[in-house]
């Protein structure tokens, strides 16, 4: 984003009584994740559910071998911080667990089951957003 739009929009959203604090963030940097909801929808709606799943199972496998191997390898090593051993990696394997399982019974995920997961998220969301 142009720096020029960004302190305009601030200073537009300031002037209706919003302040953010240090909570401020791009919408650039949802790009890949927005970008992979819209293949995963397009997908559904055009009756392709295999794209989907696989869109989400091959971008999370690429995500912590390739991503994750790969700046470790070239840093020199990585450190977890605590809050991620403690909050972040669990609530990450959990939503793992939790959604391979309702995809294993019965082969499908039910709407009940995707809301849950969406419901999982927001959650996640609002608590990394007042943690911050």
């Amino acid at each position: 984003e142009d720096a020029e739009y960004v302190d305009a929009i601030m200073e537009d959203i300031r002037w209706l009584g919003f302040d953010w604090g240090d909570r401020f963030f791009y919408g650039s940097d949802y790009f890949e994740k927005d970008y992979e909801l819209a293949v995963g929808l397009i997908a559904v709606l055009r009756g392709n559910v295999d794209i989907a799943v696989g869109n989400v199972v091959g971008s999370n496998v690429f995500n912590l071998l390739a991503i994750l191997g790969a700046t470790a390898a070239i840093a020199g090593g990585l450190t977890v911080s605590n809050q991620a051993l403690i909050y972040d990696i669990p609530i990450m394997c959990a939503a793992a667990l939790f959604g391979g399982c309702f995809c294993i019974t019965g082969k499908t995920l039910s709407r009940w089951e995707g809301a849950l997961l969406l419901l999982g998220y927001t959650g996640y969301v609002f608590f990394l957003v007042n943690r911050a």
